[in-house]
C-alpha cells in the first residue's frame, strides 16, 4: 500500500490508506478544539500584559495548528485543506470568545465603578 506523510505543526507521519488520514485528520480538529482556548487565553494575557506597559492593547493573533501533505499526494488535499479551514475557525472562534470575556469584564468593572459612584453621591 502507498504511504503518504503528512507535516502537522510540524511532526511528520505518515498514514497508509485515506481512512488512516481521515481518522489523523480528525484527530487534529479535536487537538485544536482542546488547544485552542488555552492557547487565546495565553495570548489576551501576554496582550493584556503589553497594554499595562504601553496603554494600548495589541491585536490578538493564534498561528492555529497547520496541516501539510508532505510527498505531494493529491489523494486527500481536499481533506487537508478542509481540516486547515476548521482549525482555523476553532482558533479564530477562540480568540473572539476571549476577547468577548475581557470585554464584558470591563464592562461588569466600568458598572461597578458607576454603581459605587452613585451610591458615593447619593450619601
Amino acid at each position: 500500500p502507498h504511504r503518504s506523510v503528512v507535516e502537522i505543526d510540524g511532526e511528520m507521519v505518515a498514514v497508509t490508506g485515506r481512512a488512516e488520514a481521515s481518522a489523523l485528520l480528525e484527530n487534529v480538529k479535536r487537538r485544536a478544539e482542546a488547544e485552542a482556548p488555552k492557547a487565546a487565553k495565553a495570548a489576551l494575557n501576554r496582550a493584556r500584559e503589553e497594554e499595562r506597559k504601553t496603554g494600548v492593547l495589541p491585536a490578538i493573533y493564534l498561528e492555529p495548528l497547520r496541516v501539510e501533505s508532505v510527498d505531494g499526494t493529491v489523494a486527500f488535499a481536499a481533506e487537508v485543506e478542509r481540516i486547515n479551514a476548521a482549525v482555523a475557525k476553532i482558533y479564530e472562534r477562540a480568540i473572539r470568545d476571549a476577547e468577548i470575556a475581557l470585554l464584558a469584564r470591563r464592562a461588569a468593572f466600568e458598572r461597578d465603578e458607576d454603581d459605587a459612584m452613585a451610591m458615593l453621591l447619593l450619601h
